[in-house]
Formats: structure tokens, C-alpha cells, sequence
């Protein structure tokens, strides 16, 4: 069978998506002091073909405080700050997988399409980073 897709939107396709950021460096007698805040705005989305299920609209606060001096850079981050759980995604499983959304509805999907798979976002994390320019 044939899907349908007349008067539908594409799965996974927000109509927006936007992104800010903000850096304010610090100059010391030891190097630099930079700090960085930025948030992704991810618009809601169909997460199948049939249009029938939504996933939400949502953002993900992230930051950073880096000390620079020469070649090193010394960096504390904290990503997804705000704790986001929104799915960044959906797809189609295969028969051994769990399913997070089943379609039983064969006249919109077709016989294929029935488990969907929904891709989260990674969890919450703080950590430390070291570079080096060579």
C-alpha cells in the first residue's frame, strides 16, 4: 500500500528552530576569563507521517567559564542545564525494538509503518575541559 501525504508536513521538521548566545571575556594579568551562556530553541514536530503525534516544543540552556592564558584553555561546562527530556527525534524500529509509539492505522501509514522509535536528548552535564593550540 501507498501512504498518503497530501495536506501533511514532513516528520521531524519544526517550522522553527532558533539559537542565542552571549560571551563577555574578562582580560586578567594570568590570561583571559571568558564567559559563555547559550540556549537552542527547538520548535514542536510531527513525529510520524500521519501527523498524529506531536512532540512539544523546547529549549536547552547550556554554559561555559573558560581561563585561557597562551596555549592552554581550562574550561568548567554545564550543558543542558534546564534538564530538557524532549525528544530531539523520531523514526521507524525494526521488529525487535521497543516500541514508543505503535500505529495501527494501515489506511494513513501503510502495512510498514508501525513502531516508532523516539531518539532522546542527551541528560543533563557538567564537566571540565583541557585544550591545548599547538
Amino acid at each position: 500500500g501507498s501512504i498518503i501525504m497530501k495536506g501533511k508536513t514532513q516528520a521531524n521538521v519544526p517550522a522553527w528552530n532558533g539559537y542565542v548566545a552571549a560571551d563577555y571575556v574578562i582580560p586578567t594579568e594570568n590570561g583571559d576569563v571568558s564567559f559563555r551562556v547559550d540556549g537552542a530553541y527547538r520548535g514542536s514536530f510531527y513525529g510520524d507521517l500521519g501527523n498524529n503525534v506531536v512532540i512539544k516544543s523546547s529549549w536547552t540552556l547550556n554554559s561555559k567559564v573558560t581561563w585561557t592564558a597562551g596555549n592552554l584553555d581550562l574550561s568548567m561546562f554545564g550543558r543542558n542545564l534546564n534538564g530538557n527530556k524532549r525528544a530531539i527525534g523520531t523514526g521507524l524500529a525494526g521488529g525487535m525494538t521497543t516500541c514508543g509509539f505503535v500505529e495501527l492505522n494501515t489506511a494513513v501509514y501503510g502495512s510498514n509503518q508501525q513502531c516508532m522509535h523516539v531518539t532522546p536528548r542527551r541528560p543533563r552535564e557538567i564537566g571540565v575541559e583541557v585544550g591545548y593550540r599547538f
